[in-house]
């Protein structure tokens, strides 16, 4: 909620309800919050931040933005960019078996190949909950989240599940 203004005119409720004035008075109070070290993350309303570690990207969805503060600069994305995760603070994504026992990658592993195979057979959903998935798609294209959310149910109801993907929404029998 860091662009809330419910406050109106009386009252400063941005940078998450507590105001710019308490805001300063709390960044004050970080040992590192001026340095390369530390980050602060003000996320809009109704937005997501998405961190793709295996791609060392985010990305910002929904109709606000995301800003950082670091190091004394300030930065917004706005609903739709990405930006690399590095702007978070030192990113490097770790081999996948640092540190790990042999037996404890090993499992991982095999999990991660089982778990491959099994979206790979993912059952194409019955052309009725196709339809659905297609009018909520809409109904979300226009903003209408309480269509969309109906015909979520009504696509559950019909034994599928959505699951809302960067590629676009993907059907899941339950």
């Amino acid at each position: 909620h860091w662009n809330n203004n419910d406050g109106g005119a009386d009252l400063d409720t941005s940078h998450c309800y507590m105001g710019q004035a308490r805001y300063d008075q709390l960044v004050d109070l970080l040992p590192d919050a001026h340095t390369e070290t530390a980050a602060i993350v003000g996320i809009d309303e109704n937005t997501a931040l998405i961190i793709e570690p295996g791609e060392g990207q985010c990305r910002v969805m929904g109709p606000g933005g995301v800003t950082i503060i670091r190091a004394g600069q300030t930065h917004h994305f706005a609903g739709g960019s990405t930006f690399p995760a590095t702007m978070l603070g030192p990113f490097h994504l770790p081999a996948g078996d640092s540190g790990l026992p042999q037996p404890v990658w090993e499992e991982t592993q095999s999990r991660r190949a089982a778990a491959y195979a099994k979206r790979q057979e993912r059952p194409e959903p019955p052309a009725a909950v196709l339809a659905l998935m297609e009018a909520r798609a809409a109904a979300r294209q226009e903003a209408n989240w309480a269509e969309a959310d109906s015909l979520r149910a009504r696509i559950k109801e019909a034994g599928w599940q959505i699951m809302d993907t960067p590629d676009g929404p993907q059907a899941e029998p339950l």
